[in-house]
């Protein structure tokens, strides 16, 4: 049987992690196993870590730098972002050396140049469209044609917010079976929905930012 490999950024618990699913009893979509601690990553989790490049220098031997090449190559195959028909936000000078650095890599230029490296005249925020024929443009428009993402995204540089993260662990209704009927948290208190529960929370914090200034 043939065999696929879904690539994501490796999550630091259950609790944010993408293939996590249910609300009173949290399980994992991919084994359907029951997730019974989201604050950790449970030794049965079915992500495998993929292996690291190999960065050491082994000149003069020839055969081990080529075996290195090889494996480096096959690494940045799996991890290789296909930008074709796309449109992608840069809001940095970092994120777009990246982001062209990769798309480098998969034959793409600047529309009427021979490169794809960073122009001086470009100015961030920027949306880089790459089409199919391997050309580049900034300053683009976002067509029905492409598909949008942030440059963080596809790299891997992009922090959960604290909203994201309150709307990934605010489904875990059960708070380790205590009798917490009196928290405006607790799903059994009808004055508050979840939906709630995330803005309570949010104010919160912001209240507690205040605070700190």
């Amino acid at each position: 049987m043939s065999k696929s490999a879904l690539v994501i950024n490796t999550p630091k618990y259950c609790a944010v992690c993408v293939l996590r699913s249910g609300v009173r009893h949290p399980f994992c979509r991919v084994n359907n196993r029951d997730i019974t601690d989201l604050s950790i990553i449970p030794d049965w989790c079915p992500l495998k870590p993929l292996p690291e490049k190999d960065t050491k220098n082994h000149f003069p031997d020839e055969f081990e730098d080529g075996y290195a090449a090889g494996w480096n190559g096959c690494i940045e195959e799996v991890l290789m972002i296909d930008l074709r028909n796309t449109c992608v936000l840069v809001r940095t000078k970092e994120e777009n050396e990246m982001l062209l650095k990769e798309a480098e890599k998969q034959g793409f230029q600047w529309h009427t140049k021979n490169y794809c490296r960073p122009l001086p005249k470009q100015h961030f925020p920027d949306i880089l469209k790459f089409y199919e024929d391997k050309d580049v443009t900034r300053e683009a428009h976002i067509g029905p044609d492409s598909t949008f993402y942030e440059a963080s995204e596809l790299l891997g540089t992009k922090e959960m917010t604290a909203r994201e993260f309150i709307e990934r662990i605010a489904d875990v209704s059960n708070c380790c079976e205590r009798e917490c009927i009196g928290c405006v948290l607790d799903n059994r208190n009808n004055s508050a929905t979840w939906i709630c529960a995330i803005h309570v929370i949010l104010k919160l914090a912001v209240e507690k930012l205040k605070e700190v200034k």
